[in-house]
This record gives C-alpha cells, structure tokens and sequence, in this order.
C-alpha cells in the first residue's frame, strides 16, 4: 500500500527498531527481560529512555563564534566556511556508498535514493548558498559577524563557569553553524523561494535547537538594523 513520506522516511531511519504493537487509547509497553518479545502489555504512563545525542563536531571549518565574529573579510570567511560545504558532500557520498550503509531492500533504498539525498543535496547548495551571499553581500557579512558576537557574549554570560580564562570559547555544534547558514538566502533576499520554506531542526532535548534557531534569529534582526528598519 502507499505510504506517506514520513512513514516511508521513519522506516528507513528506524529500520533497525521494532514496534510490537500499537495501542488505541492507551499505551503499549514492552516488559524488561524478554531475549525474544513474545509479550507486551498495556500501560496508561508509559515511560522510554531518550539516550542524550552526541554531535559528531570534527571539521575543518571555523565554528568559533568569536572568531567568526571577526570575518568581515570575503576572503577570509570563504576560506573559514567553506570546508563545511565540501565535508557534508563527502558524508553524503557514503550514504549512496552500499558498503557503508547497508540496506535490505528495494523499497529503502528508493527512499534513500529518491528523498533522503536529494534533500540533504538541496540543503548542502543552501548552506553553499549562503556562504556566498555572506561573501559578497557586506550588510549580510557585518550582519551575521555581529550575530556571531552576540551569540558569544550570550554564551558568555549564561554559562561563565564553562569558559574559563585561557580555556574553551563558545562555538558553535556542526548541526547549528550549518542550519544558521542555509537560513541566511532566504533571510536577506524577501523574494528568494527560500523565503518561504520552514525548517525544523529535529533534536532531543539538550540537542542545541534552541541556539540554531537564536543564530537565525539575531543575524535577521542585525541585517533589519543595518538596513535600517
């Protein structure tokens, strides 16, 4: 039967989890010490362990706040920036890669093949896109500097015990620099289709959504500002 593309994209994401049944007013529990499930009951609170989700931050792109903070130069922010852009080509690569993600049938790897990638393609030439408005647009560039900045200063002064002198400064997590930049097109250009499309960073709590989605929000405030309105 057909199916619609959260479930087709649920599946393949989760294709390695089970669900034993499906409750109608209530909720289905699996019980603890079963190396086969041949039993489940019902439950009116249930409860599940949300395991806390480590980002993978290795990269050769600048994630410091402050540093980047102090890009005003196209050159310099390109240079800084655009590793991201060619690492997620190389991490989406591997997803196509059948030795590296291994799937069990037609019908995921259609998904795979026909959503999953040509999405994340979209959003890499999003993130590529606004490197280069950064780059070549100097309000747009003073902008998401002084967006930066304050991101730091905000760090800074609600977690002061984090940073201590000489010790770490506030950065940004790979997920956050990357969802603040394939923002940016449609933030400074009204009439960019860009503009009309909305992301949902999807993250557990404690993930980082909050600070994604504050980078956003003090770059588009900053660029009205020097704008002038």
């Amino acid at each position: 039967h057909l199916l619609h593309r959260d479930e087709l994209l649920a599946d393949l994401q989760f294709r390695h989890r089970t669900e034993h049944a499906v409750g109608h007013g209530v909720a289905v529990a699996v019980p603890p010490g079963q190396a086969t499930v041949t039993r489940v009951h019902t439950t009116w609170i249930p409860r599940a362990e949300v395991p806390r989700v480590e980002t993978r931050d290795e990269t050769a792109a600048e994630r410091g706040m402050e540093a980047l903070a102090k890009l005003d130069d196209p050159d310099r922010l390109r240079a800084a920036l655009a590793p991201l852009v060619e690492e997620y080509g190389q991490w989406l690569r591997t997803l196509a890669d059948e030795r590296e993600h291994p799937l069990d049938d037609d019908r995921r790897r259609e998904v795979r093949d026909d959503l999953v990638i040509p999405d994340a393609e979209a959003a890499r030439e999003r993130i590529a896109a606004g490197i280069d408005v950064l780059a070549t647009d100097p309000v747009a560039r003073r902008a998401f500097c002084l967006a930066n900045q304050a991101m730091a200063d905000a760090a800074l002064q609600r977690s002061p015990e984090r940073y201590p002198a000489g010790g770490e400064r506030p950065s940004w997590r790979l997920f956050q620099l990357a969802f603040v930049l394939l923002s940016v097109r449609g933030v400074v250009d009204p009439s960019h289709d860009d503009r009309s499309v909305v992301d949902l960073v999807f993250f557990p709590t404690g993930g980082g959504k909050t600070e994604a989605y504050l980078g956003v929000i003090a770059f588009s405030l900053a660029l009205r500002r020097l704008r002038g309105r």
